[in-house]
């Protein structure tokens, strides 16, 4: 299977464990040349301002965080007009309600929503940028 490389990804999420999953799996994938993690939305967000000339082409995106959540950082995301870049944004969460699933599809930057922990075929449909439908 040929895809191109995701040039950049950032993953926002708190937990550590998910973290280095993520990372072992782009690391075997080899769909990713760059992967940065921030582990809160203000952190994210600050990161996001500092790089606006270089921004991540995927961003994996946690709902379950202290302080802000996903969906915070969603408005705050929109509200700073990030919304119109290109950047895909995919909700990987632990959360196996089905309001959180609709509710992060209504944000128009939203193109999926995993459940963790995520799996290597499903990282390498983000790759291909094909669609994904999840079940």
């Amino acid at each position: 299977m040929n895809w191109k490389p995701i040039r950049k990804l950032l993953l926002i999420d708190n937990d550590e464990i998910n973290n280095f999953i993520v990372e072992e799996l782009f690391q075997e994938a080899e769909v990713a040349e760059t992967l940065d993690i921030c582990t809160g939305c203000t952190e994210a967000l600050t990161y996001l301002e500092e790089n606006e000339d270089d921004f991540p082409d995927l961003i994996l995106l946690d709902l379950n965080m202290p302080v802000f959540s996903g969906f915070d950082f969603l408005d705050r995301y929109a509200e700073k007009g990030y919304d119109k870049k290109s950047t895909r944004i995919v909700v990987l969460s632990s959360s196996l309600n089905a309001k959180d699933k609709e509710a992060s599809e209504a944000y128009p930057t939203v193109s999926a929503f995993f459940v963790k922990p995520l799996e290597i075929n499903n990282l390498k449909k983000l790759a291909l940028e094909e669609k994904i439908v999840v079940v």
